[in-house]
């Protein structure tokens, strides 16, 4: 598979600080506030962001893999970690 975009490695620092407001269903494909594209799974359509903040609801029909974001691919090393506050 073959990316466009730039594949961030363990020295680049990226923060999305979810800036932009987008209805429910709207999030993933989208660009972050840093150019790396907002991947993930949205089954339900029902991600969204919000006064800047993004916005995972309750599912209607709970299982696993229907709903989450993701960044990357990045390259597995030691030291490479993920924050969230």
């Amino acid at each position: 598979m073959q990316y466009q975009e730039k594949i961030p490695t363990t020295s680049d620092f990226f923060q999305d600080s979810y800036q932009d407001d987008l209805p429910d269903g709207k999030v993933i494909g989208t660009k972050g506030t840093t150019a790396i594209i907002r991947k993930g799974i949205d089954t339900e359509d029902i991600i969204a962001i919000d006064n800047g903040a993004l916005r995972l609801q309750s599912l209607m029909i709970p299982a696993w893999g229907k709903e989450g974001i993701a960044y990357g691919p990045y390259k597995r090393s030691n030291g490479l970690a993920f924050g969230i506050f």
